[in-house]
């Protein structure tokens, strides 16, 4: 089913926003001056050793973050902010840059641990990606049985062709329709957003925001151009993704701040951190800040200073898709 920009923006727009302000109060809050968002980066100096991340720091690291954006005592009441134990929960992971540049396994197996730890059974969980070969790459494998966590290739369980969006540009054969991903909207209920911090030379930044429209439909190549924002900024309103949507926890460990997609090693930095947030585009506005201090650190300039520009923030702050100026956003650091 087709949904256009108009039709979302009357009901869904200030959900990354305004957290806990219901749909009628939604017009008042944007009427004045909106409230401070929040991004929570998470910091365990040294959690990266010479063959990957120490996995029970990671699991610390995840279930302080999940008590700082929540407020909530105990990972289980955090996540049961946002999802029940009847819920599947998609974690969708970004394995493009692999080995190199992927979501670590042990951050997704912490954030498994910690839904299981809310109740959420073990077979309820998605670990998933566009492509099997993608996802083979950074050390997964096909999974689909009963008493064990699942780990599925859009590529192989196939796309809906009933929930989709039309965008331009148009695709060499004319076609503007990307559809979403079966294991989107058959396979879950909720979707925690797992992608990796890193530099793309389509969009400067590729973390949140790509992670979740790129990744969950088909037809995406001719989404690159402009700056992705045409495409980042429709299919990102879409019901279809959106009444899905939880938290963004961002894989920080070792991003890479040039070169980007792929993996480079050069180009790599031990960051130590996770990148906690409710508001898709307030995490990316932080990933953007932090690619860019590194970038500086280097002498190189930031994103928006080549032609790397991440426009589709621009777009999604236009659109009142959600919080992407720093000065309104209260982005606190965590150090364990």
């Amino acid at each position: 089913m087709k949904h256009t920009r108009r039709d979302f923006l009357k009901t869904a727009a200030l959900g990354t926003a305004a957290l806990g302000a219901g749909l009628a109060s939604r017009s008042r809050v944007w009427a004045a001056e909106p409230p401070l968002v929040r991004v929570v980066q998470v910091t365990s100096p040294g959690v990266m050793t010479a063959t990957g991340p120490e996995p029970t720091r990671v699991l610390e690291m995840v279930r302080r973050g999940l008590l700082e954006i929540t407020g909530k005592p105990t990972a289980a009441e955090a996540w049961g902010r946002f999802l029940g134990p009847k819920d599947i929960v998609g974690l969708k992971i970004n394995p493009l840059g692999a080995p190199l540049l992927t979501t670590h396994h042990e951050v997704v197996l912490g954030v498994a641990q910690t839904l299981q730890d809310a109740g959420v059974p073990l077979d309820q969980i998605v670990v998933w990606d566009r492509g099997q070969a993608d996802l083979g790459k950074a050390g997964w494998t096909l999974a689909d049985a009963p008493g064990k966590m699942r780990v599925l290739a859009s590529d192989v369980a196939g796309w809906d062709e009933t929930a989709y969006c039309d965008c331009d540009p148009a695709d060499a054969q004319g076609s503007r329709r990307s559809r979403f991903s079966k294991i989107l909207t058959q396979r879950t209920t909720r979707l925690v957003n797992l992608p990796v911090l890193k530099h793309h030379p389509a969009v400067g930044v590729s973390m949140a925001l790509k992670n979740v429209t790129f990744g969950v439909c088909d037809n995406v190549s001719r989404g690159h151009a402009d700056h992705c924002a045409p495409f980042i900024t429709t299919v990102f309103q879409q019901p279809s993704l959106q009444r899905r949507l939880t938290l963004v926890i961002a894989d920080a460990l070792r991003p890479q701040y040039a070169g980007g997609p792929g993996g480079d090693a050069g180009a790599q930095w031990n960051c130590d951190s996770l990148l906690f947030a409710i508001g898709q585009p307030s995490a990316d506005a932080v990933g953007v800040a932090i690619i860019d201090a590194k970038r500086q650190e280097m002498g190189l300039p930031p994103v928006a200073q080549t032609d790397d520009k991440p426009d589709y923030l621009t777009a999604i702050g236009a659109d009142g898709l959600g919080i992407v100026d720093l000065a309104k956003i209260r982005w606190d650091k965590i150090t364990l």
